[in-house]
């Protein structure tokens, strides 16, 4: 579900340790997929009139570590802003064991366009 990858998200960028745009994990913990549109619980998250995630723009928000490869399976996101943080690994490397789970039931190659890491610390 997308409440569940926003889930791995926030735990593997250190989300407890975001300096803006806080997410209310307790909801999160507990979300259905359109709960994660609701800007109040869940800011830098926008979503289609169908409930899917189209973008999340966490620029400069303080995340750290690394970018969980299953958020490039979320089928309706097109932006992903994370520009500006210290996050040292985009999860490209994981990609592909992304693809070959199910667990989720995402697959990778939806709709993304845009993709902003600048100035992180990835190598």
């Amino acid at each position: 579900s997308q409440a569940k990858i926003l889930e791995i998200f926030y735990d593997q960028a250190n989300g407890d340790d975001w300096t803006n745009k806080q997410w209310n994990i307790t909801t999160l913990d507990a979300a259905a997929d359109d709960d994660v549109c609701n800007p109040k619980y869940f800011p830098g998250v926008t979503c289609n009139d169908d409930d899917q995630i189209i973008e999340i723009d966490l620029h400069d928000c303080g995340l750290s570590g690394k970018v969980t490869p299953w958020i490039y399976a979320l089928p309706e996101l097109t932006k992903l802003t994370l520009g500006d943080n210290d996050i040292d690994d985009g999860g490209w490397e994981q990609i592909d064991d992304v693809a070959a789970v199910d667990d989720l039931g995402f697959e990778l190659g939806g709709k993304l366009e845009s993709i902003t890491l600048t100035s992180n610390k990835i190598s």
